[in-house]
C-alpha cells in the first residue's frame, strides 16, 4: 500500500518542488555594482552577480579597451581565458625549401597566363554590353527614383503611425486612466532598479550659459519629484558655465539588488486592473478579426 501511495503522490511531489525551486530562483537578489570614472578618459567597471556568485557578469573598460567576463559554477568564458599553446613549427632544411621557392614560381607563371586570358575574355564582353540600346540605363533611373520616394515616405509614414496609436490611447474609454496606470507601474520599477547606494559627482557644461542653466534646473526638478536622492543616495550635479565647448565629468559608485519577483510585480498588478484588462481584450480581437 504505502508504494502505491507514493506512486500516486510522486507527481504532486515533484510539482511542489518545482514550485519551490521556481520561487527560490525569483527570489534569490540580482545583486549590481558599477564604477564609473571621466575626466580625459573613461574608465568603468561593472559586476553582476547571481545565486551566491555561481553566475556572474563582470565588465570592464580602461584605456579604450574592453573585457568581458562570464562565470557560469565553474565554468569560465570571456577574455581571461587562458590562451591556447601555440603549436611548435619544425624548422625546414635548405634544400626542402628550395624545392618549394621553385614549385610557387612555377604556379605564378600559369597563373599570370591564366590571368591574360580571363582579361582578353572580360574585354570582349564589355565591348558586347557597350552595344546594347540604352532603354535599361532610363529604366534603372526610373526605378531608382521610385525607390528614393518611398525611402523618403517611409519615416513620415512610420510617424504618423505612431501619432494614430496614441490618438487611439486617448479616444479610447479611459485612456487616461490607462496612461495613468502605466506611468505608475514604469515609476515602481524604476524605484526597485534604482541602486540603494549611490555617490555621483559631475560637471558639465555646454558651452552656452544658458542651457547649461536649463539642463541643471530641469534635472533638479526631476530628482525632487522622483525622489532619487536619499540618506544614501547622494547626487552632485555642477555647471561649468566658462567652458566655450561641451564639457563632462564623473566620479560615480552604485550599489544595489533586484528580484525577478519584486521586478514583476508592478506589471503583474497593472494587468489585473479592468482598463488593461479590457484593452488587452479588444487588442487580442481585433488582432483575431
Amino acid at each position: 500500500m504505502s508504494i502505491l501511495i507514493w506512486i500516486l503522490l510522486s507527481p504532486f511531489i515533484l510539482i511542489l518542488v518545482l514550485l519551490f525551486v521556481i520561487i527560490f530562483l525569483c527570489i534569490m537578489p540580482i545583486r549590481y555594482s558599477v564604477d564609473i570614472k571621466k575626466e580625459d578618459e573613461l574608465k568603468l567597471f561593472a559586476r553582476v552577480s547571481y545565486m551566491f556568485k555561481l553566475v556572474s557578469v563582470v565588465y570592464a573598460l580602461e584605456n579604450e579597451k574592453s573585457r568581458l567576463n562570464i562565470r557560469v559554477l565553474w565554468f569560465k568564458f570571456g577574455d581571461d581565458k587562458k590562451p591556447k599553446k601555440r603549436k611548435k613549427i619544425k624548422p625546414v632544411n635548405a634544400a626542402s625549401s628550395k624545392e618549394v621557392v621553385m614549385r610557387k614560381l612555377e604556379d605564378i607563371k600559369i597563373e599570370t597566363s591564366g590571368q591574360a586570358e580571363t582579361r582578353e575574355v572580360t574585354s570582349l564582353k564589355v565591348d558586347e554590353k557597350q552595344k546594347e540600346p540604352s532603354i535599361k540605363k532610363e529604366a534603372v533611373n526610373e526605378a531608382e527614383e521610385v525607390n528614393e520616394t518611398e525611402t523618403d515616405e517611409k519615416p513620415l509614414g512610420k510617424i504618423k503611425n505612431i501619432l494614430n496609436k496614441i490618438k487611439a490611447v486617448l479616444t479610447y474609454p479611459q485612456g487616461k486612466t490607462i496612461i495613468k496606470l502605466v506611468f505608475n507601474a514604469l515609476k515602481k520599477t524604476g524605484k526597485i532598479l534604482w541602486p540603494k547606494y549611490l555617490d555621483l559627482t559631475s560637471e558639465v557644461g555646454f558651452g552656452d550659459p544658458a542651457a547649461t542653466g536649463y539642463f541643471i534646473g530641469g534635472f533638479e526638478a526631476v530628482s525632487g519629484i522622483l525622489k532619487l536622492r536619499g540618506k544614501r543616495r547622494k547626487l552632485n550635479i555642477y555647471g561649468n558655465f566658462t567652458t566655450d565647448n561641451f564639457v563632462w565629468s564623473i566620479d560615480a559608485k552604485a550599489k544595489g539588488s533586484i528580484s525577478i519577483l519584486r521586478l514583476s510585480l508592478p506589471f503583474i498588478l497593472l494587468i489585473i486592473k479592468k482598463p488593461i484588462r479590457k484593452l488587452i481584450k479588444d487588442i487580442l480581437k481585433r488582432n483575431k478579426s
